[in-house]
């Protein structure tokens, strides 16, 4: 693995080693200054390239949305606007990869190092978010940053002002971006024969939860296919849309509270419930015996 700068981790050693290297080093804030102390370039390689070539930073960080299977499998990033904010995050989708503290503030901290080679060394986040309890060290990591952090969130991330995304940035590598992205594509892990049309919504529904509203429309034009056609396939498997998206939610509700350390709010609201009494009752319709309030 040392040997060759593009050989494959697998994501829980990966993260794993991590937070081991953070306690033999003695340095809680291993990822965080692993990742102010490098380049986009350094770190993300080609989707680090796509961010500073492409003209606009919403450009850029839609590029290492569509290509991050390629870096990093198992992960989720999206890019997300409202009327006033903007927002980048972050996630490992299983959760049950955990703890996973030094990866999340490397990544975003080398996101903000990339950001700030468009925006200017003075450029800050307005915020900065982390799934994980706040750690000891949070005064030296703020100064790191130099934003407000806030933990326990949802998701990690990243909050932008809008008017920065669209401002069109000077770039003389724009004519290469075709080129980078074409040689991505092809670099793409392929789904293998073993994974069905059922495997299929289910990762896409678990990759989602949170970031979209589900539908049958949305999930065929994902996987570009008719959504008569892939109630097809989903009605001759004996399941259908709701009862995946149901089972998904299970599974990552059981390992986010087997971790610990997170509000139930902070749970509902990153698996797309409309509130905590909504989690609640879904909980207690699966295990009523085994969990209290």
């Amino acid at each position: 693995m040392l040997a060759s700068a593009s050989s494959g981790v697998p994501l829980a050693r990966y993260t794993a080693l991590f937070e081991d290297l953070a306690a033999r080093h003695a340095d809680p804030l291993l990822g965080a200054h692993l990742g102010t102390s490098q380049t986009a370039a350094d770190a993300l390689g080609l989707l680090g390239f796509l961010l500073l070539a492409m003209p606009t930073l919403s450009m850029g960080l839609e590029a290492i949305t569509r290509h991050i299977g390629t870096w990093q499998t198992g992960t989720s990033v999206a890019l997300q606007r409202t009327p006033d904010l903007a927002y980048w995050t972050y996630r490992i989708d299983d959760a049950a990869i955990w703890p996973r503290r030094q990866d999340a503030e490397y990544t975003l901290a080398i996101m903000c190092v990339a950001l700030r080679g468009r925006l200017g060394s003075s450029w800050r986040p307005l915020e900065v978010h982390f799934e994980h309890p706040e750690p000891t060290c949070a005064p030296a990591l703020r100064r790191l940053f130099g934003a407000p952090l806030r933990f326990n969130q949802p998701e990690n991330r990243l909050i932008l002002e809008l008017s920065t995304l669209d401002t069109v940035l000077p770039t003389p590598f724009s004519v290469f971006v075709p080129y980078v992205e074409d040689y991505l594509c092809a670099l793409a892990p392929t789904a293998g024969p073993q994974t069905d049309i059922v495997g299929q919504v289910r990762e896409i529904v678990r990759r989602s939860l949170g970031h979209q509203e589900m539908s049958l429309d949305w999930v065929a034009r994902t996987l570009q296919r008719s959504p008569r056609s892939l109630q097809r396939h989903l009605t001759a498997a004996n399941t259908n849309l709701r009862k995946i998206t149901q089972e998904v939610r299970r599974q990552e509700v059981e390992a986010l509270l087997k971790t610990g350390g997170r509000r139930r709010a902070d749970i509902a609201q990153a698996l797309g419930y409309a509130d905590h009494s909504a989690l609640w009752r879904a909980v207690r319709s699966w295990s009523p015996s085994d969990i209290t309030e």
